[in-house]
């Protein structure tokens, strides 16, 4: 039954998996049950889902926490939270233990949720996919860009230490060259060597710390790319 519903319930309370297994039974809707959000989100990115109720307090992300990324990846998939505060925003709240009239009520209503998303089931593995390939094509540049600022920065600072020693040079040449009313002032002297010596400071600092720079971005990159693909890629443990 490829196109069957499908129900994504998540937590570890046996009470609640027994109430919804007692209110969805003959409605031709299969009812699965995962531990954690981790693991929920990344089977619904994988085999998609006609509905999702997640209990407020997990292990690892919270019920709101799931909702959010749930609806990030479908935005009209309907998402509901077990005993929420009723500030999930993305998703409904829905008591600990939902009646079952309330759970057979929503199930009812999933078919024309599903035929207004456009094909039941196969709208989220279209959907999942998109997102996948974003995440596949951000983990593979992310180290490149960072690369790139790494090579780049050293670079820049050179020039920018070439252009300002030559621009402190022209200065203090026409600072020291005799002027038609008499020589120059000694101040304006110093001062031009004095802008020397720092851009020749600022210059060396520069290419010290933007390698630096860089292997943190690199590390930001690679971090940032594993959070949305890593987890995803190695599959729930």
């Amino acid at each position: 039954m490829a196109n069957a519903r499908k129900i994504m319930l998540v937590g570890e309370d046996a009470a609640v998996r027994k109430r919804f297994e007692e209110a969805l039974a003959g409605k031709g809707i299969d009812l699965v049950a995962v531990p954690s959000g981790e693991e929920a989100l990344w089977l619904l990115d994988r085999e998609g889902c006609d509905a999702i109720f997640a209990a407020a307090a997990l292990g690892g992300m919270s019920g709101l926490e799931v909702a959010e990324e749930a609806r990030a990846l479908r935005r009209d998939l309907p998402v509901f939270v077990l005993g929420g505060s009723g500030e999930a925003g993305a998703a409904e709240t829905l008591p600990a233990l939902p009646p079952a009239e309330a759970l057979a009520a929503i199930a009812d209503r999933l078919p024309a949720a599903a035929a207004a998303a456009g094909g039941g089931a196969a709208t989220p593995a279209v959907a999942g996919s998109g997102s996948r390939l974003k995440d596949i094509v951000l983990f593979l540049l992310a180290p490149l860009i960072a690369l790139g600022y790494i090579l780049a920065f050293p670079i820049v600072g050179i020039v920018m230490l070439v252009y300002s020693a030559s621009e402190a040079k022209e200065h203090a040449g026409a600072q020291s060259a005799p002027r038609a009313s008499g020589p120059a002032p000694k101040q304006g002297l110093f001062k031009a060597f004095g802008m020397m010596i720092a851009v020749g400071v600022i210059g060396v600092l520069y290419g010290l710390v933007a390698p630096i720079l860089g292997i943190m971005l690199v590390l930001w990159f690679g971090m940032e790319a594993w959070g949305k693909l890593g987890k995803k890629a190695v599959g729930p443990g």
